[in-house]
């Protein structure tokens, strides 16, 4: 296995210690980034034909692992801060040694990606290449940790670690996430439960209820839309057909600019003891903008592996653009030459001794 002290990259460790309560973040794990590529990694999977994916059959969403999480930011800082494009870690250190580390199953899977600016570019460009895509929808996995890290030559580097584990916490809520979108606040959660629910989101002291907008009722991604305010702290309680009530994250709340140690004030369905006055619940219904997350679609390119040319030298890849805005898999043109470039490259290992890169 490898040693973590022999990597330039990791002068401080942090080690996973599966004390947390399920949402929440600790030593900046996640960030909202981070998140946002859970949320459209799992909605993608739970309703394959609404992202543009009909051949796919829909599959579970997959739950944060805090190892993945922690071992994928890292890989993502290693290739930002050292300059190597590889599955392997940049001293070569092979790259199961490094998710073995902080991860215990040996059915594990990687994308990466560097150049695209936003979750929803990221995921689209992995989606609009086959072998990235074949990993997202992989019926096997269960877990999944992104990591993300800004710096180096192509300004933004993003790390996707899957794993065939059985998830420590299955909650109805396995990830959400916030931004601002035309002046409201747009709560995006997913849900995967056998159950029906009734899902609220709570924003500081007003509940908002949250729209399925893809999937299923028991298996689906909710929004809900808030007025935009300060502090804007915010959680998602779900109340399940049997009547029990489960808040993600389990303690504390998420603002845009991340986690928060206090919980927002409404108790959408009442489950304090002494309720004192509740007459908030239901909040704003308001319709507001539902489009499916950033406008500018994701890029995609010819899944080179090989080392980033020098500045200005952009044969080792090709930026192309899926239109839309969603992961929706329409054909991809060529973007302006001007526009920077952008790298996709992804492995998977079914067992240990099998493994593929695709260049």
């Amino acid at each position: 296995m490898i040693r973590w002290s022999t990597l330039p990259l990791l002068v401080a460790l942090v080690c996973p210690t599966g004390a947390l309560a399920y949402g929440e973040a600790a030593g900046g794990y996640p960030t909202m980034e981070e998140l946002w590529v859970e949320v459209y990694t799992s909605s993608c999977r739970q309703d394959p034909a609404a992202w543009g994916w009909p051949a796919y059959s829909a599959k579970q969403a997959l739950w944060r692992h805090e190892g993945l999480n922690i071992v994928a930011r890292n890989h993502s800082e290693d290739m930002a801060e050292n300059g190597c494009w590889s599955h392997d870690s940049c001293d070569g250190t092979d790259w199961d040694d490094r998710i073995m580390e902080y991860y215990d199953t040996y059915y594990v899977g990687e994308n990466i990606a560097a150049g695209q600016q936003t979750p929803m570019d990221v995921v689209d460009a992995w989606l609009h290449s086959s072998g990235h895509r074949e990993n997202i929808f992989t019926g096997g996995y269960q877990e999944i940790g992104v990591g993300v890290a800004h710096g180096g030559y192509y300004g933004i580097y993003w790390t996707q670690d899957f794993g065939g584990g059985d998830p420590a916490v299955r909650h109805p809520v396995p990830a959400a996430a916030s931004r601002q979108a035309g002046g409201q606040l747009e709560i995006w959660a997913i849900l995967e439960t056998n159950n029906s629910a009734e899902v609220m989101v709570a924003v500081d002291a007003d509940c908002h209820p949250a729209d399925l907008i893809h999937g299923d009722p028991s298996s689906g991604t909710y929004e809900a839309l808030a007025p935009s305010g300060s502090p804007g702290r915010w959680n998602v309680q779900v109340r399940l057909g049997g009547g029990d009530v489960h808040v993600w994250p389990d303690s504390g709340s998420w603002t845009n600019a991340g986690y928060s140690p206090d919980p927002p004030l409404a108790d959408c369905f009442n489950t304090d003891p002494d309720p004192g006055d509740d007459d908030d619940a239901g909040g704003d219904d308001d319709a507001g903008d539902d489009d499916a997350g950033d406008d500018d679609a994701g890029d995609d390119d010819d899944d080179d592996d090989g080392p980033p040319g020098p500045p200005g030298d952009d044969d080792d890849s090709t930026l192309v653009h899926g239109g839309g805005v969603s992961c929706a898999g329409s054909a991809p043109v060529a973007a302006d030459p001007e526009a920077g470039a952008a790298l996709l490259g992804l492995l998977v290992i079914g067992g240990l001794a099998r493994r593929r890169i695709l260049r």
